[in-house]
């Protein structure tokens, strides 16, 4: 009985999340749907843990087995979850963050406010120290070219350019879920040297568990590794 529970939770988690992706179904009840059949599958793996120490037999221990990953899964999120803020908007500029223009047109009324929330630059600040300002010996032109060349690298989708203003706006889809976040990039010039910043903002949830951090973090590292390669030639 557990081991056709477990293999329908499975079954129905796979449905779930691929209505999402198709956009079938809305976040809230993708989001509702998610966490209440992890919580089953967990209780029925603990249950099935429970009938192995009354004794062994192949349905048991094949039920134990088929929980394993819904398990696994459950506590991965869990403590992914509680190690960082819940805040989904990052940038790299606390005091003047990078204004989206045309992103707001990309987005329903049921996502996310693109305002940024002033009272989460302390959150971030302890999260995520690293996040900040790059500055770069290059001209402003040069940076915004390798900026957007970086962008696209990374598999992200400009959707707007403004270059007169060194800005661009792209987006940056999760592979599994299809989650869309939005990203805006600017250069400027700061004491004959160019800052690069860049915000990156879902459109979905709470928190984005640390994704717009990482996201942040790939782009200056490659920025960097091109900017370095490109001065050494």
């Amino acid at each position: 009985m557990i081991l056709k529970l477990q293999l329908a939770a499975t079954l129905l988690l796979v449905l779930v999340a691929l209505s999402f992706r198709m956009q079938w179904l809305p976040f809230k009840a993708f989001a509702s749907a998610f966490a209440f059949i992890l919580m089953c599958s967990l209780v029925m793996f603990v249950i099935a843990i429970g009938y192995l120490v009354t004794g062994i037999s192949i349905g048991k221990v094949l039920a134990v087995i088929v929980g394993i990953p819904l398990a696994l899964l459950t506590f991965l999120l869990f403590f992914k979850g509680i190690s960082v803020p819940a805040i989904h908007d990052i940038t790299t500029d606390w005091v003047n963050p990078p204004l989206f223009q045309q992103a707001q047109h990309l987005r329903t009324k049921h996502d996310n406010s693109l305002i940024y929330d002033v009272s989460l630059i302390e959150k971030q600040r302890q999260a995520y120290p690293g996040i900040e300002s790059l500055l770069v010996p290059m001209s402003v032109n040069d940076s915004y070219d390798l900026a957007t060349d970086v962008a696209l690298q990374l598999g992200w989708q400009i959707h707007f350019e403004n270059q007169e203003g060194k800005i661009f706006e792209a987006v940056d889809s999760t592979q599994l879920l299809g989650f869309h976040d939005d990203i805006v990039v600017r250069i400027s010039e700061e004491d004959s040297m160019s800052r690069i910043d860049i915000r990156s903002a879902s459109r979905l949830g709470l928190s984005d568990l640390g994704a717009n951090a990482k996201r942040i973090e790939r782009f200056i590292s490659k920025f960097k590794q091109f900017a370095y390669s490109n001065h050494q030639n």
